[in-house]
């Protein structure tokens, strides 16, 4: 808890507003509708695309999939236990990877200017 307390203290503006749009979205249980908008709109897929609702699909599919594998895997109990914890450190590990090959890919698609 401490920590996540000094990190939201260093934000920048953007980052802080992104953090209090992503409360909200919590709060009121569209986490998930959130997520799914910010990756049409970082993806510039069309809003008439008609992949578009497969694309929905799927990924609320994957976030079942997650949310109900955390519910499973869980100990018995209030408090996490270890094991709980290197289970959450395994699916942000596994996150962390994707999103590093996804930021590889989209660097390497974009074009260059000039020569160093």
């Amino acid at each position: 808890m401490g920590e996540s307390k000094r990190k939201s203290e260093r934000l920048s503006p953007v980052d802080q507003a992104a953090l209090d749009l992503t409360r909200k979205l919590a709060n009121d249980g569209k986490i998930l509708e959130g997520g799914f908008a910010a990756y049409v709109v970082t993806s510039k897929i069309g809003i008439d695309d008609p992949a578009l609702w497969r694309l929905r699909d799927a990924y609320m599919a994957a976030a079942e999939h997650l949310w109900s594998s955390i519910m499973a895997t869980l100990d018995p109990g209030e408090i996490e236990t270890p094991a709980d914890m290197r289970r959450m450190d395994a699916i942000q590990a596994e996150l962390d990877a994707w999103r590093a090959q996804k930021m590889a890919a989209l660097a390497q698609s974009m074009p260059t200017k000039g020569s160093a």
